[in-house]
């Protein structure tokens, strides 16, 4: 993917989670459900470790929670991810991520 494409949406439960260039997303991802994805990714230099599955079950689609579809299955999970859609953030001008662990990072000056 990252050789034929120049943007890339990454969607979790119906939803947009993260958008940007193709070495936004590869190279600095924003959202957990993404990191989630590329830790899962076989290379050339894993091929004899074992891959990191993103833990949990996938939503049940016809009961959407409330908050961030992916709070169940994130290790970075808060409070406010079970009660709140994150907002869309910008990372930066072609990079755009909903994830309260951005919000929360930039409060902190990270």
């Amino acid at each position: 993917i990252a050789s034929m494409c120049d943007e890339i949406i990454v969607m979790y439960g119906g939803r947009v989670c993260e958008r940007g260039t193709a070495d936004d997303i590869f190279y600095r991802p924003a959202h957990e459900y993404t990191k989630g994805l590329l830790r899962s990714i076989p290379s050339t230099q894993n091929m004899n470790e074992r891959l990191i599955p993103i833990g949990g079950t996938p939503i049940n689609m016809l009961d959407l929670p409330k908050g961030c579809a992916f709070c169940p299955r994130c290790d970075s999970a808060m409070k406010i991810c079970l009660r709140e859609q994150p907002v869309e953030m910008e990372i930066s001008d072609t990079h755009h991520a909903s994830c309260w662990m951005n919000v929360k990072n930039a409060k902190e000056g990270k």
